[in-house]
Formats: C-alpha cells, structure tokens, sequence
C-alpha cells in the first residue's frame, strides 16, 4: 500500500489550466515519508491541475484532461496524475518542469491503482 499526494496552499480552481503557488508540494506518507517541494532551477509553474469538465457552454478540446494532476507541463504528462475515473489512465513519474525530482513510491511502480481520495482543508484559525 502506499499513500501520497500533493498539498497547495491556493484555493483550487476547476478548468484546463494548471495553477498554485510556490507553496505546493508533492508528499509520500507510506511506505516512506519524502516531501518534493518546488524546484525553482527547473523553472517550472505548472503546480497543481484540476479539471471535471468535458464540455459545457465552452466546447472543451478533446486534448484537454479531466481528473487531478500535480506537475509536468502543457506537453508533458503531470507528475501525479489520477484520471476522472480513478482506474484508468493513473500514474506517478519519477520527475517534471515544477518539483524536486524524486520517487513517490518505489522506483518500479508508474501505474496506479487508486482506491480512494481526500481533500483535506488546513486552517490556521482555532475553532
């Protein structure tokens, strides 16, 4: 079993561009704890994706991807990616343009299997 993820301090937006802060980071908890922060030399920006949209008033190109990324670049595939349907097309790369290059999990898995998905919100007000 493994458990990783992607943090962003930005609000999410959902449509086909990437977007975050400096902030983001890709994270693994199990089997062990690693976080991949930013890498500024690679000059990348392309943080977090977020897409739920095939189509509606704007016609969305067929290009476009609908599921939830983090890394990569506009002609690259994402770093973590986890398609609309969770059993298809998800994945993890060793490296992109935006993070810190690095294993997720071990260095022969690329294909996941995803079983299920958190969004978690941070805050720092008390309750």
């Amino acid at each position: 079993m493994h458990i990783l993820g992607g943090y962003s301090s930005s609000e999410w937006f959902d449509g086909p561009d990437y977007f975050g802060d400096n902030d983001c980071f890709l994270f693994s908890l199990v089997p062990k704890f690693k976080i991949y922060r930013v890498d500024f030399q690679a000059g990348g920006k392309n943080y977090l994706y977020f897409n739920s949209r095939r189509g509606g008033i704007k016609k969305v190109s067929s290009k476009v991807r609908v599921g939830i990324g983090f890394g990569g670049s506009k002609s690259t595939k994402c770093r973590l990616w986890v398609d609309e349907e969770m059993e298809t097309d998800c994945y993890v790369h060793l490296e992109d343009d935006t993070y810190r290059k690095g294993y997720l999990t071990e260095s022969h898995i690329s294909k996941l299997n995803v079983s299920s998905i958190e969004k978690a919100l941070l805050t720092n007000e008390l309750l």
